[in-house]
Formats: C-alpha cells, sequence, structure tokens
C-alpha cells in the first residue's frame, strides 16, 4: 500500500494535467470549427498594414485596422465573392462598405505576404476588342459610374471608370484601364474568358499609384468574414515586425489589448478566488458538531 501510494502523482501535477488537456480539447475544438466555417487553411490572417483603416490614429470595431486577425473563408468562385459595384447593387455590405474584402497572392510573388483589400470591380478580358468588358457595371445606376465610353465594354489604354461615392470618404475614384491590359496572362496561364478584380484598400483611395491590381480568381485564398480586433499586434510583436506601441497601429489598438490581456489575466485569477471561498465557507457551514448523528 505504501509503495503505491508513493507512485501516485501529486494533486497539483494532477490538477496541471488535467487543465492542459482540457485547454488543448478546447483549443482543438475551435479549429475545427473555424476550419468547418472557413474550408480553408489557416482560416485566419493577421493585418500587418494600413490599407483597410478608415482612420490612421483610432481604430473601430468593425473596420479592418492594423493587427486585427481576420477570418478567412474559402470562396474558390466569382459567385462567392460580392463586388463594390455588385454590393452597390443589392446592398451587400462588409468592413464599413460596399462589397466584399478578399485575401489573395501578388502575381508573380506568390510567396510573398498575402494582401487584403476590397474587391472593387470584376473585369473580363475581351480578346478580340483587346481591352475589358466589366458587365456588372450595366446594373448599377449610372449616377454612381462614369466612363469616357458610352459602354463598359472592350475598355483598353486611354479608358477609364470612375466609380462614385466609394469608401467612408464617400469619394470618387478613377480607374485607368491601361493600368491591367499589361497584366493579362497568356490563355495557357489565363484560359479566356480571363477574368479577374480590381481591388482597393478602404484607406488607398483616391491615389491608386502602385495599388491598383489585377487579381486573378486562383490567387484569391479567400473572403474576409468577421474580425477579432488587436490581438494580432501579438504576433507582429512576437515576430520582431513591431515594437510595442508602434505608431503603424492607432493608438487606442494598444489601449485596447492590453486592458483585454489584463482582463484576461485577473479574470481567471478572481474566479479561482471566488470559488475557493465560496466552497470554504460551504465547507465551514456544514461541520456543525452533530451533523449527521441519528437522533
Amino acid at each position: 500500500m505504501a509503495e503505491e501510494e508513493g507512485r501516485r502523482l501529486p494533486k497539483g501535477v494532477i490538477n496541471l494535467l488535467r487543465d492542459l488537456a482540457i485547454a488543448f480539447l478546447l483549443v482543438a475544438v475551435v479549429m475545427a470549427a473555424l476550419f468547418a466555417f472557413a474550408r480553408v487553411w489557416p482560416p485566419m490572417v493577421v493585418v500587418e498594414s494600413s490599407s483597410m483603416q478608415h482612420s490612421n490614429s483610432e481604430s473601430a470595431l468593425g473596420v479592418i485596422d492594423t493587427g486585427d486577425i481576420v477570418l478567412v473563408q474559402n470562396a474558390p468562385r466569382p459567385q462567392d465573392i460580392t463586388t463594390w459595384v455588385e454590393g452597390k447593387v443589392d446592398g451587400h455590405t462588409t468592413y464599413g462598405d460596399y462589397g466584399d474584402v478578399i485575401i489573395f497572392k501578388r502575381a508573380g510573388r506568390e510567396a510573398d505576404t498575402p494582401v487584403i483589400h476590397r474587391a472593387m470591380m470584376f473585369i473580363i478580358w475581351n480578346d478580340s476588342a483587346m481591352g475589358f468588358d466589366i458587365p456588372s457595371l450595366l446594373d448599377l445606376d449610372p449616377e454612381f459610374w462614369a466612363s469616357n465610353k458610352a459602354e463598359p465594354t472592350g475598355l483598353s489604354t486611354g479608358d477609364h471608370i470612375t466609380l462614385k461615392g466609394v469608401g467612408f470618404r464617400k469619394l470618387a475614384v478613377k480607374f485607368n484601364m491601361g493600368d491591367f491590359v499589361g497584366r493579362v496572362p497568356s490563355p495557357e496561364i489565363c484560359p479566356r474568358p480571363c477574368g479577374g478584380y480590381i481591388t482597393m484598400g478602404d484607406n488607398n483611395a483616391p491615389t491608386l499609384t502602385g495599388d491598383d491590381r489585377f487579381v486573378r480568381q486562383e490567387l484569391v485564398l479567400g473572403r474576409a468574414r468577421g474580425e477579432l480586433p488587436w490581438f494580432g499586434l501579438l504576433k507582429l510583436v512576437l515576430g520582431g515586425g513591431f515594437s510595442w506601441g508602434d505608431s503603424r497601429a492607432p493608438a487606442n489598438s494598444w489601449t485596447s489589448l492590453t486592458i483585454a490581456l489584463v482582463l484576461l489575466i485577473v479574470a481567471p485569477l478572481a474566479l479561482d478566488v471566488i470559488v475557493s471561498r465560496l466552497i470554504s465557507r460551504k465547507s465551514r457551514g456544514g461541520s456543525n458538531p452533530g451533523d449527521g448523528e441519528p437522533k
């Protein structure tokens, strides 16, 4: 008997192992649920730039800010993604503006960090016209777009499309189609009809120099759905790219993260103290002399 008792693990170690097992199980369940929803791995990305912010000085819930963690949902077909133009027609909004926000790889730079931008228009290359067709513009009220051509077909170098009321600043943003003509790959890489998205960060308008892109569907990793604010800053700091309080993220994001971390540490400790006191009080209250004796 003495040897059996000597081989038993201390109660504290058993409790620690139990807690670790429970924590691991909970994490596994959460990640499995996220994958079931997202259908892509990894199901989350950390936002490293300010291109989607609506303010460089203050972050906001419901807007994609530097340091946010964004859930990525698989979107393998153009039908799975609503562009700004289409969202303007049917009222579909995400993250403070019309249309979906997509996460994609840069053509020819697939190993680089993916980009997160709003899908503005889906354009289709027209070989016979040597330009782009944008059928979705035909459903958009002429009040919200303009072009140097009467119809949004065969748009090539020298042609442009202007979208009106874009973003949180409600700007008129001009897209020069010549910027995209040279980005259409050969038929072997992009079978005809070859289509792609023109994308833009909410914070990039109205200056699009270097930011306007032709993104083929196969480069799209998914569409953004939901966010966990601030906590991605931990990854940026631990990865060495950011220092704590870095001005590249809004100041109130750092403040909110600090408060959240304090609460995450203090709350379990406080709960443990409260539960321990309740158990102790109950134990003292139930140990009166004579309890349990036959009368």
